[in-house]
């Protein structure tokens, strides 16, 4: 998967993992609800990182946003907004 590609993943996750905080996520499982391979899943948790998310694991198979860093991204304000459509 290309670097934008993961970006776009990251965003998805990040998404899919606010709905719940804390939650723990199976790798495999998140790669089947977003269609892609678990190497696929970590890059983009990695990418979370570098930006400031703390993400916890358990024994590399589970994971879960344990912190969120105060940003704004998209995927962060689209997370608090009853809206579909902004534009």
């Amino acid at each position: 998967m290309n670097n934008a590609a993961l970006n776009r993943l990251s965003d998805d996750l990040l998404v899919t993992m606010r709905r719940r905080p804390g939650r723990m996520y199976l790798a495999s499982a998140l790669a089947r609800k977003h269609h892609c391979e678990e190497s696929d899943i970590i890059g983009a948790l990695d990418i979370l990182r570098q930006t400031g998310y703390k993400i916890v694991s358990d024994n590399k198979a589970s994971y879960a946003i344990k912190k969120f860093p105060d940003l704004l991204l998209s995927a962060e304000i689209a997370n608090r907004l009853p809206t579909k459509l902004i534009g």
